[in-house]
């Protein structure tokens, strides 16, 4: 990249993202640099750039060695014998704090959203069908906000998604659904331009929430809380973007909103239920009935039929009151529903 060019894409990404955004990103470099890929926050951040999604080998090219924008200041002087503990920690649940793993009542307590899932990332990794269980989260999430995505390549994305997480299409074919081509006509919606059906700032977060799914980096960079934080925006700080508003960090986003990120919670004990406590499921429970039940609700996505479920378990010898005691819980249930999954054998 010349110098020109380059100079020209530091500034546009620091007019349009600000000072600390821009900082931010500098720092990130090193990382990107080393993984070979952008993470998720950084390609959310370098889409909104006028000009369209920033390439990898443009971003390392361009920020890398670039000057801080606000230096960082100087560490107050420690008293001697203070530990010196970093602010997130502090407010981290105290597992964090003592530098190991939640164990299984913790995990039931139903911690903060992104211990969860920074849990299943650390010490899930290798469990058959992580990644499917993972990329059904996220669309369960996108689901619950279906009104806001309202972009038809977006949706397309999400349906993508669940069609690759069990195995109906490729993996290119999914990424090809997330083509920059497909979501050009998105960004002056960015910049308020987005004339005559100008989108809303949590439409469009709503959006980006679903474009997420398909990120590289959506496994190994807790892609699934990103999702769900992008879809959980706080509707007391909606508005439409203009010219004189958009999308940035000068003029504000929609802040998230904990206690909607909270409520996802149930979403993710439904498709992982409890990793403490893995459930064996004998394939003599999968009887016809079982089976028709099951594959009727993971169509339609419509699982009213759960406690109908429950009783054709039972009927046919099944036992587990966890199997049984989540069929007739108050849900919610969705795609990935872990009982589901087991009467369908899926993994």
């Amino acid at each position: 990249m010349d110098t020109d060019r380059r100079d020209s894409l530091r500034r546009t990404v620091l007019e349009s993202l600000g000072p600390e955004e821009y900082d931010r990103l500098v720092v990130s470099v090193p990382h990107a640099r080393r993984a070979g890929r952008l993470r998720y926050w950084q390609e959310q951040s370098l889409a909104r750039v006028p000009g369209g999604p920033v390439r990898l080998e443009d971003f390392v090219a361009a920020f890398e060695g670039a000057p801080l924008q606000q230096p960082p200041a100087p560490a107050p002087a420690q008293a001697e014998g203070e530990t010196n503990q970093a602010d997130w920690k502090k407010n981290a649940p105290v597992w964090v704090q003592e530098d190991r793993q939640l164990n299984e009542a913790e995990w039931l307590a139903a911690p903060h959203l992104i211990w969860m899932v920074a849990y299943l990332l650390d010490e899930q990794r290798d469990r058959p069908g992580e990644d499917r269980r993972h990329i059904l989260f996220g669309c369960a999430c996108c689901r619950d906000v279906w009104d806001l995505i309202q972009w038809d390549a977006a949706r397309r994305l999400v349906e993508l998604a669940e069609d690759y997480a069990d195995g109906r299409i490729s993996e290119a074919e999914f990424k090809a659904g997330a083509a920059p081509a497909l979501f050009a006509d998105l960004e002056p919606h960015y910049r308020g331009l987005g004339d005559p059906q100008q989108l809303s700032a949590r439409a469009l977060h709503a959006i980006g929430a679903a474009r997420g799914l398909a990120s590289d980096d959506y496994r190994r960079s807790h892609g699934a809380y990103g999702v769900a934080q992008e879809t959980s925006t706080d509707a007391r700080y909606e508005f439409i973007p203009t010219p004189q508003r958009p999308m940035s960090p000068k003029a504000g986003f929609v802040p998230p909103d904990h206690e909607q990120i909270q409520q996802k919670v149930p979403l993710l004990f439904d498709i992982f239920g409890n990793p403490f406590r893995p459930v064996a499921f004998d394939p003599a429970w999968r009887t016809e009935n079982a089976l028709a039940l099951a594959r009727q609700m993971y169509a339609s996505r419509e699982f009213s039929a759960m406690p109908v479920l429950a009783d054709a378990l039972q009927d046919a010898g099944c036992d587990s009151a966890d199997i049984l005691d989540h069929c007739r819980g108050p849900g919610p249930h969705v795609r990935g529903c872990w009982v589901v999954d087991l009467v369908l054998g899926k993994k």
